[in-house]
């Protein structure tokens, strides 16, 4: 027998219990991961497949959220009236700085990989 913890792409925990050996992979359905385990929902997260304190995720998201909002700053000089930017360009900066904003909605957040983030078009 065998522990298991069911969860999704976010890492919120779905659902816990015991199965045969043979139906652990059957646990997990369309859009679900499975690891070996316990959890407990009300105090705990999955990052990168590991059980973790969801204080520990709250953790993870504010230091993405911190590396978003510099990624904007960064940027903030490209919607400036006197900016040196051509009109199109200013364009392609709009979009992307509106990406960087739209990335908490990612079905990743917080745990993004380097090719969830939105690049800039050249």
């Amino acid at each position: 027998m065998k522990n298991f913890v069911v969860y999704n792409s976010a890492g919120e925990i779905l659902r816990t219990g015991r199965c045969q050996d043979a139906d652990f992979t059957s646990q997990a359905g369309e859009g679900e991961n499975v690891i070996e385990g316990k959890a407990d929902d009300t105090t705990q997260h999955i990052i990168d497949g590991v059980v973790s304190n969801k204080a520990q995720a709250y953790e993870v998201e504010g230091l993405v959220r911190s590396k978003r909002d510099q990624m904007l700053m960064g940027t903030d000089w490209t919607q400036a009236a006197d900016s040196p930017l051509t009109d199109e360009r200013q364009v392609q900066y709009r979009a992307y700085r509106q990406a960087l904003r739209d990335i908490t909605s990612h079905a990743n957040w917080p745990n993004l990989n380097d090719t969830d983030w939105p690049t800039l078009e050249t």
